[in-house]
């Protein structure tokens, strides 16, 4: 699951991707990022895949995400 939260830091919000195994609750991946693009968020995953030894895999775990704009233009 993707997940991403605001955070208000100064008058200016940042926000914190999150790669989150539904099953364990774990978080697999993450970053604090000032902006929110579909870069941003591929980022993230990428790295959390290469992580676990998903990356070059032929069965990669399923993402579930919600139909935001900026998780959308990430599938």
């Amino acid at each position: 699951m993707v997940d991403i939260s605001y955070i208000l830091v100064n008058d200016k919000f940042w926000y914190l991707i999150a790669v989150i195994d539904l099953y364990s609750r774990y978080i697999v991946g993450w970053e604090l990022s000032s902006s929110m693009r579909a870069d941003d968020v591929k980022r993230v995953i990428d790295f959390s895949l290469l992580e676990f030894g998903f990356y070059e895999s032929e069965n990669k775990p399923r993402i579930h995400m919600d139909n935001g704009p900026h998780l959308s233009a990430v599938r």
